[in-house]
Formats: structure tokens, C-alpha cells, sequence
């Protein structure tokens, strides 16, 4: 008796499929499940070039931030307007880019550094945006009074 039923279906599932109609509905029902994996692929694919895009601009920022920072700490110093670095130890300036860019936030840290006779200042700038960080270092030679820089 299962044996009947069993071919029974079978032979109308053949009889679908040969008609006309049962391979429009096979067909139709392929292309949709094509449709709705493109879909979806598209839709990852999408969300995860946006997140990555979200964190290259943070990473940017931070960058902008520590190479405007030390670029006008360098300019000022060249000036002889800092006459010692060491002025801007612990200097955070998060406030103002906070004001600008929010959830940032940038610090300065000053060292020296004995190589034989001669005496290294080293200037790091650090700043960061949301999860990206950059850091930003500027050498100078200490010569007498003045500092000279080392690239």
C-alpha cells in the first residue's frame, strides 16, 4: 500500500513537471532564490564597505589631528616661539578637538634620549577618533639652547 502511494505521488510530480505549467513554476522558483541571494549578498557586501569606510575616516581624522598638531609645534619651534619642548609635556588639547570632531581627543608627550654625546628631545603627539589612534613623533637634535630637527 506505501509502495502505491510513494509511486502515486511521484507520477504526479513527474506529470507537474512535464507540463508546461509545473516548469514555469520550477523556473520561477529558481530565479527568485537567484534574486533573494543577490540580494542579500549585495546587502552584506554593503554593510561591510560602509563599516570599513566609517573606520578609514576615523583613522584619517586622527592622522589630520597629531600632523597638524606637530606640524605647528615644529613651525614654532623653528621660530624660536618654544624656545624648550619640554613646555608641552602633558600638554591635552582634547577640549578643542572635541569642539571639532567629536569623540576625539589629543595629548602631547616629551623625552629625552643619550645617544653618546649628543641629547635627543622627542616630541610624541597622540591622538585619537571613535577606535582609531595615531601617534606622531618629531626628533630634535639638542644643540647648546636651540633644537634642531632630525628627520
Amino acid at each position: 500500500m506505501r509502495r502505491k502511494q510513494h509511486n502515486s505521488k511521484q507520477n504526479r510530480v513527474y506529470a507537474v513537471l512535464r507540463d508546461k505549467e509545473g516548469t514555469s513554476l520550477v523556473l520561477v522558483s529558481i530565479i527568485a532564490i537567484l534574486v533573494v541571494t543577490g540580494v542579500v549578498i549585495l546587502r552584506i557586501t554593503t554593510s561591510s564597505l560602509l563599516a570599513s569606510a566609517d573606520k578609514q575616516k576615523n583613522q584619517d581624522q586622527a592622522y589630520m589631528i597629531a600632523v597638524s598638531l606637530g606640524d605647528s609645534i615644529d613651525d614654532a619651534i623653528a621660530k624660536g616661539t618654544i624656545s624648550d619642548p619640554h613646555v608641552l609635556d602633558e600638554l591635552d588639547d582634547s577640549d578643542n578637538t572635541k569642539n571639532a570632531i567629536p569623540n576625539s581627543g589629543v595629548n602631547v608627550s616629551v623625552t629625552d634620549s643619550q645617544s653618546g654625546m649628543d641629547t635627543y628631545t622627542i616630541v610624541t603627539i597622540s591622538s585619537y577618533v571613535a577606535d582609531a589612534e595615531y601617534v606622531y613623533k618629531l626628533t630634535y637634535l639638542k644643540s647648546g639652547s636651540t633644537y634642531i630637527r632630525q628627520y
